[in-house]
C-alpha cells in the first residue's frame, strides 16, 4: 500500500539505484501440523502458500525463491534418509510450481537447518530434480556447520544459483566443538 502497486515499488527501487530484486527468501515458521517439509501431509499447504506468495510478487521479476529445505535440526533429530527424501519431494513440487512463475527454487542450508551436513545436503540434491531445485551456497553457514563451502560448491556447481559471501575468519575443521570453545576464543 505504501507504493500503490508492485510495479510502482519496483520503479521506486530502480529510481534509487536497485535494478531489480534477484532473490526472495521464503521464510515460514515450520510447524509439523501445518507446514513442514519433512511431513508429507503438509506439502500441499507449502506448495499452495508458495503459489499465493509468488502470485503477489509476480511483477517483481524475481529470479530465485530461496528456501531453507528443512525445519530446525532439534525439531527433526535424528535426521533420516526418509526425512531428507520427504523434504526433497516437497521442494520438487514447490520448484515445479515456482517454475510456472519463471522463478527458480533454491535451497539455502542454514547451519541450524536439519539438512546441514555435507552427506545430508548431497543426499537432498540427489533426491531433487535439477530442473526444479537449485543450490544456494552460503559460505558462512557451511563453514559454521563444518563444511568446506568450496568443496561443496565443486560438487554442486551445476545446481548453484547464487552465493551469499560472508567472512567467518576461518572454517573450523570437521568435528570441532563450535559452541563454548568458539565463544571464549579457543582454537579447535
Amino acid at each position: 500500500q505504501m507504493f500503490g502497486s508492485i510495479e510502482k515499488y519496483q520503479e521506486y527501487l530502480q529510481d534509487h539505484g536497485i535494478a531489480k530484486i534477484v532473490n526472495l527468501f521464503r521464510g515460514i515458521m515450520y510447524d509439523p501440523r501445518i507446514s513442514d517439509p519433512h511431513v508429507r501431509e503438509t506439502h500441499d499447504e507449502i506448495v499452495e502458500s508458495t503459489r499465493r506468495m509468488l502470485g503477489m510478487w509476480e511483477n517483481l521479476q524475481i529470479e530465485n525463491l530461496i528456501v531453507m529445505p528443512a525445519s530446525l535440526y532439534p525439531d527433526n533429530a535424528p535426521v533420516t534418509g526418509d526425512t531428507i527424501k520427504a523434504a526433497a519431494e516437497c521442494w520438487n513440487r514447490v520448484g515445479e510450481a515456482s517454475a510456472e512463475f519463471g522463478v527458480r527454487t533454491t535451497g539455502h542450508h542454514e547451519f541450524f537447518c536439519a539438512i546441514r551436513t555435507e552427506e545430508d545436503i548431497l543426499s537432498f540434491y540427489e533426491w531433487t530434480d535439477p530442473r526444479y531445485v537449485n543450490f544456494f551456497c552460503d559460505t558462512a553457514q557451511h563453514c559454521i556447520a563444518g563444511i568446506d563451502p568450496v568443496a561443496l560448491y565443486e560438487q554442486l556447481h551445476d545446481r548453484c544459483s547464487g552465493f551469499h559471501f560472508k567472512d567467518t575468519r576461518s572454517c573450523p575443521p570437521p568435528g570441532c566443538p563450535r559452541s563454548e570453545e568458539r565463544r571464549v576464543g579457543k582454537e579447535c
